[in-house]
């Protein structure tokens, strides 16, 4: 049972902070198409995820959390070694205040 609670436990502040992240970087006239854009991903990602794990899976049980954890260590890489910038703003050309609020 921990195995999910855990997982489950830990999704309320990603997705606190990635709803805060987009709303302070994202343009106001822009952010219910951001935010439909971002829940689309999300929901395709889903759906992706299953789709690979099905056949995973069916040949091994514990191979499936696996390849999730290895998936998962891989999308962080894209922001590896980035540094944060004076602000707070990872985004090239970002200035401090500069969020549309």
């Amino acid at each position: 049972m921990a195995a999910f609670a855990m997982p489950g436990a830990a999704e309320g502040p990603q997705l606190t902070a990635v709803f805060a992240v987009r709303h302070e970087q994202t343009p106001r006239a822009l952010r219910g198409r951001v935010f439909a854009a971002g829940a689309g991903l999300r929901i395709t990602g889903f759906a992706a995820g299953a789709t690979a794990a099905g056949p995973v899976a069916s040949r091994s049980v514990a191979a499936a959390p696996l390849l999730a954890a290895v998936v998962c260590a891989l999308s962080a890489l894209p922001c590896a070694g980035r540094a944060a910038r004076p602000g707070g703003h990872t985004t090239p050309g970002a200035r401090a205040g500069s969020g549309a609020r």
